[in-house]
C-alpha cells in the first residue's frame, strides 16, 4: 500500500491515500496512528512512503504524533490551583467543556476529552488533586503517563467508576483483563484528596485521603517522550478539579548512593 504526504501552503501536513486527504496529518494504520510532517523547503514537498513492515508505521507514529513540543521533564515541583482562568497556556485538549469557574477546573461530562498537563512528566512523580462529582454515579478520572493528545494512551485511573462500584488502574485500555481493580464506594459531593505517584520506575500507586486503594505493577512499564503527560479527564460525571501538585521523586530502586536515589 502507497500512501503519499504532501505539505500546503500554510505549512500543515496533509496525508493522502487512496485520494483521502487528512489535514491533521493523522490516520489509523492497523490500529496506530501514522503520519509524515513535511519537509522544511520552502516549495512544496511530496513523499512517498511503504507502509510496510509495521516497525516503521510505528516509529513514525512515535515521531510525529501530534502534541506538545518535546522538552526535558520536570525537575521542580508544579502547583495549580485554578486561580487563573487562562488555561490555553498550561493545558491542552481537542474539545470539551473544560472551563476554571471559582477557582476550580469544571468538566461537565466530556466523553474521554482529556485536558492534558504541559508539564513533561519525570519517569519516577507523585501527583496529587482534589476532586469533587456532583453525579451519583460520582466515576472521576484521570489519566498518567500518556501522550498529551490521546485517551488511553497511557495509565487510566478511576474512581468511583461503574456507577460507583469500581475503582481501577488500566494501562492503554479502561477495561484491559489485567487491569487492577477494587470494589469501592465514594459520596457524591464530598472533596476526595488524591496521590498517584510511582517511585520504583513500574508500579502506579493511587491513594484516596491518604488510604492506598490499589496499585498496578507493570512489567512493561511505560515512559517515553509519547508517554510522559497527565490529563484530567471524565466520561458523563460533573466533577470539580482543584490543587493539583506534580513533584519528581527519587527512584527507590535505585543503588544507594546513586544520583537517582539522592532526594
Amino acid at each position: 500500500m502507497m500512501s503519499s504526504v504532501s505539505r500546503r501552503a500554510d505549512g500543515e501536513p496533509r496525508f493522502v491515500s487512496q485520494g483521502v486527504v487528512a489535514a491533521n496529518s493523522e490516520r489509523m494504520v492497523g490500529g496506530l496512528s501514522a503520519c509524515i510532517w513535511p519537509s522544511t523547503s520552502s516549495t512544496l514537498a511530496s513523499v512517498s512512503i511503504r507502509l510496510r513492515p509495521l516497525v516503521v508505521v510505528t516509529a513514525l507514529s512515535a515521531a510525529c504524533l501530534p502534541g506538545f513540543p518535546e522538552r526535558a521533564p520536570s525537575t521542580s515541583v508544579v502547583v495549580d490551583d485554578f486561580s487563573d482562568v487562562a488555561i490555553a497556556q498550561r493545558y491542552r485538549h481537542e474539545g470539551g467543556s473544560w472551563r476554571v469557574l471559582d477557582g476550580g477546573l469544571h468538566t461537565v461530562g466530556d466523553r474521554n476529552q482529556p485536558l492534558w498537563s504541559n508539564v513533561v512528566l519525570p519517569e519516577n512523580v507523585r501527583i496529587e488533586f482534589t476532586s469533587v462529582s456532583s453525579t451519583p454515579a460520582v466515576d472521576m478520572k484521570v489519566e498518567i503517563f500518556g501522550d498529551g493528545v490521546r485517551h488511553e494512551s497511557g495509565y487510566i485511573a478511576i474512581v468511583g467508576g461503574w456507577n460507583n462500584t469500581l475503582t481501577v488502574i488500566a494501562r492503554l485500555d479502561e477495561h484491559e483483563p489485567s487491569r487492577a481493580t477494587k470494589r469501592t464506594r465514594f459520596e457524591p459531593g464530598r472533596r476526595y484528596r488524591w496521590r498517584i505517584e510511582r517511585t520504583d520506575g513500574r508500579t502506579i500507586k493511587l491513594f484516596i485521603d491518604d488510604e492506598l486503594q490499589i496499585a498496578y505493577d507493570d512489567k512493561a512499564p511505560l515512559y517515553g517522550p509519547r508517554n510522559n503527560r497527565f490529563a484530567f479527564s471524565g466520561w458523563e460525571s460533573e466533577v470539580v478539579f482543584d490543587d493539583l501538585k506534580i513533584t519528581p521523586v527519587a527512584s527507590t530502586d535505585a543503588p544507594p548512593g546513586s544520583p537517582a536515589a539522592r532526594p
